[in-house]
């Protein structure tokens, strides 16, 4: 039996996956599962965070680049990836469609194995961020005379879904086979996992992504700019910084304007986010990320100090993550300092809804652990307890 994850071209997908994976092995223990990377620059890429590098040996999985320097090796890496899984049984899991000729390639390994293709939709597991990042990308994609398509297209034969079905019809999706993961951060083998690495240390956690434009079709300044109002503002509190950066982070510009602003009491972590928002006192961010949602959900306060297109703005009313955002400031030093004096000094309140935990934050139904034990022990099971 094969179990083979194709994971798309960034940290997002492997990210949210390995919760996942952690339930099959713990389910067969002596399975070795399989991820696919882009190619080997994406593997690096993923090794450099080495929380989910960990992660990744915990569950004994191999690891497979698909692309090679060229067309030809690519070809070559094609047919050695469907040479391993003939003749044999296999489950492969999805963000997308990553195979090159990916609709050949799944039909000569469907004539040859048997295959289970199961499409995940795990990238934004809160309804109310989904849709306020819908309004971003439509307003974005619009702009550049573009329409916006439907994340569930394509074949596959099970969905796994971080939101539920009433949440994805109403989103105007109609998902078919759907199986509920709930929110893959609150899974059993995930906590344990994480918990045993918590940091220690008073700091705050800084979350980059572009340092440039974040996207083309908004009327907003270079997300540099923002950072250099924060940095001025935030080096006057006597508080280490964890810079959190992504693939993307343009490093240089970045190290250039810590440099310029004499910004010394840092550090850089290409750690997980939800390991380092443990303990981090605070996380900042100049651009939405779902870490909010993660830190949310753990009760750490979260500041947004941005410029968001006024359009955009308007429609939002806030923060991209909605009621997940604890304070969001509009490009406003004066603003940023106050609420810093409040959540360093321990002033800020900070409440989390009950009725929020409960609908955005939702245990791992019954179901999905039946699903799993039907696949991967070819049996039901009459009882399994819930996390």
């Amino acid at each position: 039996m094969n179990v083979v994850y194709l994971c798309r071209n960034r940290l997002g997908g492997i990210d949210r996956m390995l919760p996942i994976l952690m339930e099959i092995k713990k389910i067969k223990p002596e399975l070795n599962p399989l991820i696919v990377f882009l190619n080997e620059k994406h593997r690096k890429d993923i090794k450099m965070n080495y929380h989910l590098w960990q992660g990744i040996e915990t569950v004994g999985a191999r690891t497979y680049a698909m692309k090679g320097k060229n067309k030809f090796a690519t070809l070559i890496r094609l047919i050695r990836f469907i040479a391993m899984l003939s003749f044999r049984y296999n489950i492969i899991m999805k963000d997308q469609d990553l195979l090159p000729f990916y609709n050949v390639s799944m039909g000569i390994l469907k004539k040859l194995s048997k295959v289970i293709e199961i499409k995940l939709f795990l990238g934004i597991q809160i309804a109310e961020v989904f849709k306020n990042l819908t309004i971003q990308r439509t307003l974005d994609l619009t702009r550049k005379g573009l329409s916006i398509s439907s994340p569930l297209k394509g074949e596959y034969d099970y969905l796994i879904s971080a939101l539920s079905k009433n949440e994805l019809e109403e989103l105007g999706e109609k998902p078919k086979k759907l199986v509920e993961v709930g929110y893959v951060y609150k899974m059993p083998e995930w906590t344990k996992f994480a918990e045993a690495k918590r940091v220690k240390g008073d700091y705050f956690l800084y979350i980059l992504k572009t340092l440039g434009i974040r996207r083309t079709g908004l009327k907003e300044p270079e997300i540099i700019e923002i950072m250099e109002e924060s940095l001025d503002v935030l080096k006057n509190y006597n508080i280490k910084t964890v810079f959190k950066p992504q693939t993307i982070t343009d490093m240089d510009k970045l190290k250039q304007t810590l440099k310029k602003l004499n910004y010394s009491n840092y550090v850089i972590d290409y750690g997980h986010a939800f390991i380092l928002s443990y303990n981090a006192k605070f996380i900042f961010t100049n651009i939405f990320s779902t870490i909010m949602c993660m830190t949310y959900y753990l009760g750490i306060p979260s500041i947004e100090y941005a410029a968001y297109d006024s359009e955009l703005l308007s429609k939002l009313g806030g923060s991209l993550g909605g009621r997940f955002c604890d304070f969001f400031i509009q490009r406003d030093k004066n603003k940023l300092k106050e609420v810093l004096d409040k959540v360093i000094n321990g002033e800020a309140n900070i409440n989390r809804d009950s009725s929020i935990m409960q609908t955005s934050f939702r245990n791992t139904p019954r179901e999905f652990y039946e699903f799993w034990h039907k696949l991967l022990l070819r049996n039901p099971i009459d009882d399994v307890e819930k996390s």
